[in-house]
């Protein structure tokens, strides 16, 4: 059974794994898929297929490779999705639309305060214009000075954007359709183990993107009351 009290027993067991992550594993993790074959195995083999993929990996991103950033691109159809949810019947659809949309404009703000309060080193030089954990053994948070807001954001990595959008934009789709939710969960951890495969982001960054994906979409049901028949169906199984 998953309702709003699931939310605090998620909060302990996920901060822990921010806690213990940062101080034991994303380091080796880093250097583990910054070193190891299957990486850069992965890369060649699918770069046949995506052009993008190889460009991604060493810091670069043409246009069309942004479209696949996914949920960035949900994270700017926001604003219009909630327009179109406004204006649709009352039902389930209306419900996942709203849901969805207010997650994702509530994390996209908070996620943004949270990168330039915490400031912290990214896992490879991306860009390459600035310090890293692979490249300059640069560990730590820089509070207040990542420069996001100047767009530099050469210490942003914490929490990581793309997880904390992606479980704004899955878990609602299983709060609506309680059938579904395991998969969307699943989808949305996919999307952060990638990230950290690919050296996006440490784990610690993920397990926070995640933590704040779900705190908002708990929030935001729980102030609109979505799914509107939550309160008359009974809790979401």
């Amino acid at each position: 059974m998953l309702n709003n009290k699931s939310l605090f027993r998620i909060w302990p067991v996920i901060l822990v794994g921010i806690v213990l992550s940062y101080y034991l594993l994303d380091r080796p993790l880093c250097e583990f898929f910054e070193l190891h074959p299957l990486r850069e195995g992965l890369i060649v083999l699918l770069h046949g297929w995506f052009p993008w993929i190889r460009d991604a990996a060493n810091g670069k991103m043409s246009g069309w490779g942004l479209l696949v950033h996914w949920t960035e691109v949900m994270g700017w159809l926001s604003p219009f999705l909630l327009l179109a949810g406004c204006w649709m019947a009352p039902g389930k659809r209306r419900d996942l639309i709203l849901l969805m949309s207010m997650s994702l404009l509530t994390t996209l703000v908070l996620k943004n305060d949270l990168k330039d309060i915490f400031g912290r080193d990214w896992p490879i030089s991306w860009g390459g214009n600035h310090v890293s954990w692979i490249n300059n053994h640069a560990y730590g948070f820089h509070f207040f000075q990542s420069g996001l807001f100047t767009s530099s954001d050469t210490q942003g990595s914490f929490p990581s954007g793309h997880a904390a959008l992606a479980f704004a934009t899955l878990l609602p789709i299983g709060l609506i359709f309680p059938k579904v939710l395991s998969w969307s969960l699943l989808a949305a951890a996919g999307e952060g183990m990638l990230l950290v495969f690919m050296n996006y982001h440490f784990l610690s960054d993920v397990l926070a993107g995640a933590l704040l994906g779900i705190f908002c979409t708990f929030v935001v049901s729980s102030l609109f009351k979505l799914p509107s028949n939550l309160r008359s169906e009974g809790a979401i199984d």
